[in-house]
Parts: structure tokens; C-alpha cells; sequence
């Protein structure tokens, strides 16, 4: 099983997965769509925790129970026969039977220039590689 998107919904679903036994693995590009905050709220028994350690967190849950975390983007996705072929745009490619796309939402801020700066990811760590 690939899950492609690692913030709290891949996650969370690959635990799940690697929970149940299954072969899971996670492809994360790294820039989280919470990158520019500081911490998380509202969030029970983590509020007030950075990002980059809530993904660490789950993370380390999911590979305890046998999954395993790339970081990659995906460039293409295309059914091969009974499988899913996942390219990868450093050149990686697997086949899955089964996919799970958690990619999250992609914010779509006012031009306000009080708002904008404070949420814009730099675009450099967007681009793709290779």
C-alpha cells in the first residue's frame, strides 16, 4: 500500500494500514501545507506543538509498526496491470495494489499584505527535483 502525502491525514492513515499488518509506505514531499506556523492548536495532547515535530511524531508511530517514510514527490500515477505504478520525479517508481492520495488542500490566501507573507511556503521548496 502507497500513501502518498505525509501530514496528519497520510499519517494517520498509514498507521492505521501498519497497524492492521499491512506493507505501507508513505511518500512525504517535506513542505507541509502548516509550514510557515509555529505550532499547532486545537489539537488534543499536542497543542502548542511545532509542525516539523507533530510530523516526527507520527512518523516514528507509523515505521514502530513496519511502515516506512520516503521523501519524494509524485509525479505521476498510472495503473500497471492489477497495480498502481508511482512515479517519483527523483526517477524512484513502486507498484502498490491499492493507493491511499491524502495531499491535503492547497490554501488559496487574500492579497492582503499583512496576511499573504505570513503563509506563503517559499516557493523554492515546492519545486520539484531532478
Amino acid at each position: 500500500m502507497v500513501v502518498i502525502g505525509g501530514g496528519p491525514a497520510g499519517l494517520g492513515g498509514a498507521l492505521a494500514l501498519a497497524r492492521a499488518r499491512l506493507r505501507v509506505l508513505v511518500v512525504d514531499s517535506g513542505v507541509p501545507r502548516n509550514a510557515p506556523a509555529s505550532h499547532v492548536h486545537h489539537f488534543v495532547g499536542h497543542d502548542g506543538t511545532p509542525p516539523d515535530i507533530l510530523a516526527g511524531i507520527g512518523q516514528g508511530e507509523v515505521t514502530r509498526y513496519g511502515g516506512e517514510v520516503v521523501t519524494g514527490q509524485t509525479k505521476a500515477l498510472r495503473r500497471d496491470g492489477d497495480h498502481f505504478r508511482v512515479d517519483l520525479y527523483d526517477g524512484r517508481s513502486m507498484l502498490s495494489r491499492r493507493l491511499l492520495v491524502a495531499t491535503g488542500l492547497t490554501d488559496e490566501l487574500p492579497d492582503v499584505l499583512v496576511v499573504a507573507p505570513r503563509f506563503v511556503v517559499n516557493a523554492d521548496l515546492l519545486a520539484p527535483s531532478g
